[in-house]
C-alpha cells in the first residue's frame, strides 16, 4: 500500500487529525501532578511570571494567548474562561474538546447544553452568578490527557484566574483538575466531601466531580447528581 492508498483509508475510516510525527504509547497513562522538574522548566517559571503580573481576567486572557505551549500548535484556539466575572461558584474543566476548540468557546455543543442544565439544577447561571474556567487553555491532539508539564505550564494562569474572580466555591470537573488543585490523585477518592482549596489569605471550599463529557450512563449523572446537591447545600438561598 502506498501513501496515496494509506491516506484514503484513513480518511475512509474517519481519520480527522494527525497527532505527530513519532509514535507513543497511548496506554501508558501519565502522571497528572508536575514534577519538581516540570516546575522548573523555564517555560513554566515564564508563565508563572506571566500570569502574576496580570491585574484582570482581560489581561489574563491576552498572557494565555502569548504563552508558551506546544499545544497551541495543534488547537485552533486558546479557549478562554466565561460566565458571571463576580462569580458565586466557579466550575474549572480540564481541557476543551472537539467542539470547544471549534467554537472557539468553553463548554460548546452537546458537553455545554448538559452543564447549563447540571448548574441550572441547583440554581446557577453562566450569565449571572457562575463562571467555567478550563486547566488547559488548548485542546490536546486527540482529547488525549494533558501531560504534567502541560499542566504545570498551564497551572500557573489558572491559580491566577482562581485570585482574580474570587468565588465563594469551586467546582471541580475531572481527575486532572482534581489532582492539580488539590493533590488528590483518584477522583473516586476526592468526591462526596468538602476540601479546602488554599489562595493567599485564607481557602476557598470545593467540591469534586466527574468530567461532564465522561457522563454517559444514568449511573455516572446520579453520582454527579449526588456531588451537585452537596454543593448546593451550601449555597447562598
Amino acid at each position: 500500500m502506498d501513501l496515496i492508498q494509506k491516506l484514503r483509508w484513513w480518511i475512509t475510516a474517519g481519520v480527522e487529525e494527525s497527532i505527530g510525527d513519532a509514535p507513543q504509547n497511548r496506554m501508558k497513562p501519565a502522571p497528572a501532578q508536575p514534577s519538581a522538574a516540570d516546575k522548573a522548566n523555564p517555560v513554566v517559571v515564564q508563565a508563572e511570571q506571566a500570569a502574576r503580573a496580570c491585574a484582570d481576567i482581560a489581561a489574563l486572557n491576552r498572557a494565555k494567548e502569548e504563552a508558551d505551549c506546544p499545544l497551541k500548535k495543534t488547537s485552533a484556539h486558546t479557549i478562554v474562561g466565561r460566565g458571571s466575572e463576580h462569580p458565586v461558584v466557579l466550575c474549572i474543566a480540564e481541557s476543551p474538546g472537539a467542539a470547544d476548540d471549534k467554537a472557539d468557546r468553553l463548554f460548546a455543543g452537546e458537553t455545554g447544553e448538559l452543564v447549563d442544565r447540571m448548574l441550572a439544577a441547583v440554581g446557577l447561571d453562566l450569565a449571572t452568578n457562575a463562571y467555567a474556567a478550563v486547566l488547559i487553555p488548548w485542546r490536546p491532539p486527540g482529547n488525549r490527557a494533558p501531560t504534567p508539564v502541560e499542566i504545570a505550564t498551564c497551572l500557573p494562569f489558572l491559580r491566577r484566574e482562581i485570585e482574580l474572580l474570587k468565588p465563594q466555591f469551586l467546582l471541580l470537573f475531572g481527575n486532572a483538575v482534581v489532582e492539580a488543585l488539590l493533590g488528590i490523585r483518584t477522583l473516586p477518592k476526592a468526591r462526596g466531601i468538602w476540601h479546602e482549596y488554599t489562595i493567599e489569605g485564607g481557602t476557598l471550599p470545593a467540591v469534586a466531580t466527574l468530567a461532564p463529557a465522561t457522563l454517559k450512563t444514568p449511573a455516572q449523572k446520579k453520582l454527579a447528581w449526588q456531588d451537585l446537591q452537596l454543593l448546593q447545600e451550601k449555597l447562598p438561598k
